[in-house]
């Protein structure tokens, strides 16, 4: 349950006792059920709204703020061990790489999920680390999960049959009633006894890594 906001702006000139001139304060006032919330921003911006100089200023500095620290934190660019200084700048220069990518694949997914605004270590889990190889046989398909790959999707894949649990993981052809028997068909649209199969057991695995693997989760 959302709970109700109530925001208003205001200005007013302040001074120090250490400052020799008054200075523009602008403030954001916001009221909830919880209780009365008060930021101010002390600038020397002559123009524009106090709405303007907080929300599209200052919160816009803020955000840069966290860019950065995710840039340090998550993606660990600050980690420039290396006795050379021209090894250092290609680290940083690979860091900042990951931090496009990541940054470009954000912004990517739908503004209604919540993956939208998760951080870089949320998205590496959600997202990258559950990344397999699928390669199909005559008789099975094999599921190779990365090796950084989290324990929870490795352990739902598991349980629900499709795979075991180790780094390559492997779904047999099942021998269920509702999958045909191979046959040779007449029909040239119609496709073989072997694809049939195939198609079966692809389409059998795809379900279960759907139910077994849910992003919002």
């Amino acid at each position: 349950m959302l709970t109700p906001v109530l925001r208003g702006y205001t200005q007013t000139n302040y001074s120090a006792k250490s400052w020799k001139v008054e200075r523009r304060v602008c403030a954001r006032i916001e009221a909830t059920e919880l209780g009365l919330d008060i930021r101010y921003v002390v600038t020397n911006i002559a123009n524009g709204s106090p709405e303007h100089i907080y929300d599209t200023l200052y919160c816009a500095r803020g955000q840069m703020e966290n860019l950065i620290k995710l840039h340090k934190s998550q993606l660990a660019s600050d980690r420039t061990s290396c006795r050379a200084p021209l090894a250092n700048q290609m680290r940083l220069i690979l860091h900042t790489a990951a931090y496009w990518l990541i940054l470009e694949l954000r912004d990517a997914i739908p503004k209604t999920h919540p993956l939208a605004v998760a951080e870089f270590v949320t998205l590496r889990e959600k997202l990258l680390k559950i990344g397999a190889r699928i390669v199909e046989t005559a008789s099975r398909i094999k599921l190779a999960l990365a090796t950084a790959c989290i324990p929870t999707p490795r352990r739902r894949l598991a349980a629900c049959g499709t795979v075991n649990d180790g780094a390559e993981t492997v779904s047999a052809r099942p021998r269920s009633p509702i999958y045909p028997t191979p046959t040779r068909s007449k029909s040239a649209d119609r496709p073989s006894g072997k694809d049939a199969t195939r198609n079966c057991v692809r389409n059998h695995v795809a379900k279960k890594i759907a139910s077994a693997l849910q992003l919002g989760e």
